[in-house]
Order: structure tokens, then C-alpha cells, then sequence
């Protein structure tokens, strides 16, 4: 299911084009990809990461972190274990 989307939703969105129509199972053609394909594909993939994420509260507002600021930052807090106590992101009370 998740091809599907991907193929014929995401990447004709992505690339504002519409991409051929499958022709079927080409029993020739090598299966894998190249390793320059790979490390591209994979750096891509990272770069739809946020920066941040952001909190809200039971109204829906957004909530600040304890820094003040509006998204709590991943690169500051990637390996934050005292990012709460139950787990969560929800730092304050």
C-alpha cells in the first residue's frame, strides 16, 4: 500500500509530473540499485526530517518548551533521556 502512495501520489506530486505507466515484470532487468542511488535516496529521506517538534496543550495552543522557545529542537535534544518522565514529550505540567 505504502509503494503505491508513494509511486503514484507522492512522486508525481514531488516531481510535478506524471510518471509512465507500469509495463509488467521484466524478468532481465536486475532487481537492486545502485549505491549511489542508495546514499542519495537515504540523504533525501533525512532531509524531510524537522528541526523541531512542536507541542500543544488541551486547547490546542501551542505549548513553549522550557528554553522558552516553540519546537522542541532535535538536535539539542536527540539524546535528552530528561526530555520528561513518563517518556513523553510533554515537558511541563
Amino acid at each position: 500500500m505504502l509503494q503505491n502512495v508513494i509511486m503514484y501520489e507522492y512522486l508525481p506530486a514531488f516531481l510535478n509530473e506524471d510518471l509512465p505507466p507500469y509495463e509488467g515484470f521484466k524478468p532481465d532487468m536486475h532487481p537492486g540499485i545502485t549505491h549511489v542511488f542508495q546514499s542519495a535516496a537515504f540523504r533525501f529521506g533525512h532531509t524531510l526530517i524537522p528541526p523541531g517538534i512542536y507541542t500543544r496543550d488541551a486547547k490546542c495552543d501551542f505549548k513553549k518548551t522550557d528554553e522558552g522557545g516553540s519546537a522542541i529542537r532535535l538536535c539539542a535534544s536527540w539524546w535528552d533521556s530528561a526530555v520528561s518522565d513518563d517518556g513523553s514529550l510533554d515537558r511541563s505540567d
